[in-house]
């Protein structure tokens, strides 16, 4: 909850300089959050936070990169997005 208010704080005052990184981090946050009152389906949580890191991802510069190192860094962000959501 902080790192998102923080990080939309951060936008705002900036000028909205990483909206895909923004809107990520709003979708991965939003379904997190919903899950806490809901108990949302796993598959339906973890293709929402999937979505969310593809977002982040194209911020990043990442999809300019070879699809083997691509792929690696999406495995691994996506392990870590979840563990941190989850």
């Amino acid at each position: 909850g902080v790192f998102v208010f923080a990080l939309v704080l951060f936008e705002v005052g900036s000028g909205v300089r990483y909206p895909w990184m923004l809107a990520g981090t709003l979708v991965a946050a939003s379904v997190s959050f919903l899950d806490d009152i809901y108990s949302l389906p796993s598959k339906l949580r973890l293709s929402v936070q999937v979505l969310g890191v593809l977002l982040v991802f194209a911020d990043t510069g990442l999809y300019a990169y070879p699809l083997p190192w691509l792929l690696l860094a999406f495995v691994v962000a996506t392990v870590v997005a979840v563990g941190v959501a989850n």
